[in-house]
């Protein structure tokens, strides 16, 4: 019996992992298809950014690899304190939405830049603090880390290219 309880509870604990950041992915994808596309469409963009929907989709896969990476390494010491870990991954899903109303809403690309700045050190910090609980956890923060950094470069070039 105590078994089948530690499962299901296991179980709820990788639902709520996942499911609350999936919704703000979710969000953050509304956002940005309820913004006016016009400004956007007038700026100056790199060779290989990526289409504005692909944005928010890209955050839904993110949130689900730093999901998994918590919830791997949580059950890996169940005595381990994981509350700098359960926090940072707190703060790295909150800025990606700061970062889409500030972007897609108001036009801050600056201001937007600085908070996934915010978010790489966010989540480059998750990797350190679960390096080790579970090597294979921040192994799969890694992809985070490189799309994250992918964005920030798109939208560094957008502020260069357009002179902002």
């Amino acid at each position: 019996m105590a078994k089948k309880l530690r499962k299901s509870s296991s179980v709820l604990s990788l639902l709520s992992l996942i499911l609350w950041p999936e919704l703000v992915g979710v969000l953050i994808t509304v956002i940005i298809l309820a913004s006016s596309y016009a400004w956007y469409n007038r700026l100056s963009v790199p060779v290989f950014y990526t289409h504005s929907y692909l944005y928010g989709i890209m955050w839904l896969f993110v949130y689900l690899v730093m999901a998994a990476a918590l919830y791997v390494a949580s059950t890996k010491k169940r005595n381990a304190d994981m509350r700098i870990a359960y926090a940072l991954f707190g703060v790295a899903v909150i800025l990606p939405l700061i970062n889409a109303v500030l972007f897609w809403q108001f036009h801050l690309i600056v201001l937007a830049t600085e908070i996934m700045i915010l978010e790489l050190i966010a989540v480059m910090g998750l990797t350190v603090n679960l390096w080790d609980l579970s090597n294979r956890s921040s192994g799969l923060l890694i992809l985070a880390i490189l799309l994250i950094m992918f964005w920030i470069a798109i939208e560094v070039l957008i502020i260069e290219l357009n002179g902002l």
